[in-house]
């Protein structure tokens, strides 16, 4: 037993712990059979050096979380005679037949990118830092990924069993801060003071793992993430961006965001939520957290997609789990849902003693757009997000229509554009958060109506035009002019609209509607 660099006042890296401990016979099978383990070890095997599994799937096998396809591997080497880490990256390449690329050439890491079990996984490649494995792993932000696994060891055959029948009781797992045992203990603790101070976005990182994996935040931990959450501001917005939207990929968003108010580092992260606390008649937070909630809830489960979409409800997750970037649909309806109403901070007004919020979705619009600008969203993501956010009360107005036409169906729906189903899980998010958890029976029948309108008559292929502007002048003996061009797009509103499905139909409605034409123009 020895203490591992047991320096000052920082008890976590005081901690005393034995150097390495055993992982289990099913995780080092598991291990052995894997291609890209196998890959690294073959490179290094006969003296050409050290190579060590750490980071996230060590990490899983401490928690006992089962692998999935697409992967996401970080091995660490120690190549013989000062080795280059980018040809070691080339050569990984070729078995993995994938493509290499540079994460940091100052480090060097490299990342190669490879089809694995049919879904697309990376191997990131770093040197050893420090004076060996031990000093490298002690430099990491959190025990539960301050282990490491020893390819050289995990292939290691006992006497009396054949290469690959190795006992994995016998594999070491190098853990020098007892990581193991916070993992067992469902637990997330720093590996010392540092930590937040060399890299503040390691706050956010905390958070997400603490959800996804169901661990509690060491107290110590959490006061030191509460020193840093000025220190955010210094970190690159394309960095805040990744966290964020691994935070909303995943589940969990809403106690997320929850742990980020609560810390003090949500602000940093977007400025435009100090408004809100500035609303002291109305709980936007709170608000907004019960709509993230609702969302997740419907989200997670195909039960509840079915229970609103019916037959529909394939298609609809087929439509959330497109990505638009590099991130799904359902990731960013999910952010959509917590900023939906960020424009009632800056539009609230009291008439009669009633709060009134009339036009916040617009307001809403100009303060999302600029706030997804700052975080280096792309261009397709902030539009969905702004026009998600712009049009979310949409729903809700046609809701209150009186036998609403399928015209003003084929209007929302072109207003939404591509954005239309998530329209229609956000009204129905909002409306459980507003109603606090309850259903609004009406609006659940409007939606319905909606999805059915919008998969079997507006989604489908677009018939060619029923006539054409020559047809329209020649028929009803008009001149070329802007009437022609009003004519057409009325007609082809009837035609999305299911009204109009032939040119005889459209003939006689352009004839009843000719004097409003004439008139208007």
């Amino acid at each position: 037993m020895k203490r591992v660099n047991g320096k000052g006042n920082d008890k976590t890296r005081g901690r005393l712990s034995p150097a390495s401990c055993f992982i289990g016979r099913v995780e080092a099978r598991r291990l052995r059979g894997d291609e890209a383990v196998k890959a690294v070890h073959a490179l290094v095997a006969g003296g050409r050096g050290k190579a060590y599994l750490v980071g996230g799937m060590v990490r899983d096998v401490l928690i006992g979380c089962a692998p999935s396809n697409a992967r996401d591997y970080d091995f660490a080497v120690e190549l013989a005679d000062n080795g280059d880490v980018a040809a070691f990256a080339n050569r990984l390449a070729m078995r993995l037949n994938g493509s290499p690329f540079a994460l940091d050439k100052n480090e060097p890491s490299y990342r190669v990118v490879f089809m694995s079990n049919g879904a697309r996984s990376n191997a990131d490649i770093s040197g050893v830092k420090g004076n060996g494995i031990i000093q490298d792993l002690t430099l990491r932000d959190f025990t539960v990924n301050a282990a490491a696994i020893d390819l050289q060891a995990l292939f290691a055959c006992p006497r009396g069993l054949k290469a690959g029948e190795g006992d994995g009781a016998k594999v070491f797992l190098i853990d020098p801060l007892k990581g193991k045992e916070d993992a067992a203990a469902k637990l997330l603790r720093m590996t010392g003071q540092r930590v937040f101070d060399d890299d503040p976005l390691r706050s956010l990182r905390a958070i997400r793992l603490a959800v996804r994996y169901g661990l509690a935040i060491t107290q110590d931990t959490l006061e030191a993430m509460r020193l840093v959450a000025g220190s955010l501001e210094k970190v690159s917005a394309e960095r805040l961006r990744d966290e964020m939207l691994l935070m909303f990929a995943g589940p969990g968003a809403a106690q997320c965001m929850r742990m980020l108010l609560d810390l003090g580092l949500a602000i940093f992260v977007f400025p435009a939520l100090t408004a809100w606390k500035q609303l002291k008649e109305y709980d936007l937070t709170a608000h907004s957290l019960s709509a993230l909630d609702e969302a997740e809830l419907l989200l997670g489960s195909p039960d509840a997609l079915s229970a609103i979409f019916g037959r529909h409800a394939p298609e609809v997750i087929r439509h959330l789990d497109a990505e638009i970037g590099v991130v799904s649909r359902r990731a960013l309806l999910k952010l959509s849902a917590f900023f939906h109403d960020v424009g009632k901070a800056l539009i609230m007004t009291r008439v009669g003693g009633v709060l009134h919020f009339i036009g916040h979705e617009s307001q809403g619009a100009l303060i999302a757009r600029p706030m997804l600008r700052r975080l280096k969203m792309s261009r397709a993501m902030v539009l969905s997000l702004v026009n998600m956010i712009k049009n979310h009360h949409r729903v809700f107005a046609f809701a209150a229509l009186n036998k609403p036409s399928e015209r003003a169906k084929a209007h929302l729906i072109r207003v939404c554009g591509n954005e239309s189903v998530e329209a229609l899980c956000l009204a129905v998010a909002d409306a459980r958060a507003t109603r606090r958890g309850e259903e609004d029976n009406e609006l659940l029948s409007v939606v319905k109506s909606l999805a059915d309108f919008y998969f079997d008559v507006y989604s489908r292929k677009k018939p060619k035009p029923v006539m054409d502007g020559s047809f329209v002048m020649k028929t009803f003996g008009l001149k070329q002019g802007v009437i022609i061009g009003e004519i057409l797009r009325r007609v082809n509103e009837e035609v999305e609209a299911g009204a109009i499905r032939n040119k005889k139909e459209a003939v006689r409605f352009v004839r009843k509607l000719l004097p409003f034409f004439q008139r208007e123009a």
